[in-house]
């Protein structure tokens, strides 16, 4: 993960610095098209990664987070927001909010242009259920902050954590941006002489096996 696997001559930083903005592969064989179509797991309605989307690309947003409810908040225009989370399958959780799968989720539109999933340690099973059904080859990106945390918050043990990004390579994910962030949720504070770490990371691919829908 430390690891560039692709060259991307021409990157753009969409939305602000820290764990809400993210950088977009703009060569020609990657860049958003038109029209463009981005999904977006995960907001807490802090939209600047859309809206600059929106401004520089015309792209249709589709932003889902079941977590908040809607009420006293604003959504910018062009923002399509769904009080649907993504999962592994089609259920209401402990929380009482609406799961859906990628698949499922999908089947209303066709070639995705970003895929962005912010969904706090929920990433690990949505991803090997979407790598499982072969939707993720209708992406073109796929920009997402993966946690680390244990077995018992995220449902995923390490080796299968480890899998996940194996399969994402073997589909045709090449990662061409990394980025450690630190909150109090992510650092681990070692003993000395040794540094603290992070268990976050925000990566950035591109689908070399694109192919579109």
């Amino acid at each position: 993960m430390n690891t560039l696997q692709i060259v991307c001559s021409y990157q753009q930083r969409f939305g602000p610095r820290g764990d809400t903005g993210y950088e977009v592969c703009e060569d020609e064989k990657y860049r958003p098209g038109k029209p463009c179509i981005v999904y977006s797991f995960g907001s807490l309605f802090m939209f600047g990664f859309e809206e600059d989307l929106i401004k520089y690309h015309q792209c249709e947003v589709h932003t889902y987070d079941p977590s908040v409810p809607i009420a006293d908040h604003v959504i910018p225009k062009g923002v399509k927001f769904h009080l649907v989370g993504l999962g592994d399958n089609v259920t209401t959780n402990s929380e009482g909010w609406k799961m859906q799968t990628f698949s499922d989720i999908r089947r209303t539109l066709k070639t995705i242009d970003i895929l962005k999933i912010d969904i706090e340690g929920g990433e690990w099973v949505s991803l090997a259920h979407a790598l499982q059904s072969g939707e993720l080859r209708f992406v073109k990106q796929i920009q997402i902050e993966l946690h680390f945390w244990g077995q018992q918050r995220v449902g995923m043990p390490l080796v299968r954590k480890l899998t996940v990004l194996k399969q994402l390579y073997e589909q045709g994910f090449r990662i061409f941006m990394h980025e450690r962030f630190w909150t109090d949720e992510c650092e681990r504070k070692m003993r000395p002489p040794h540094p603290n770490i992070t268990l976050c990371v925000i990566l950035s691919f591109v689908n070399t096996k694109y192919q579109p829908y």
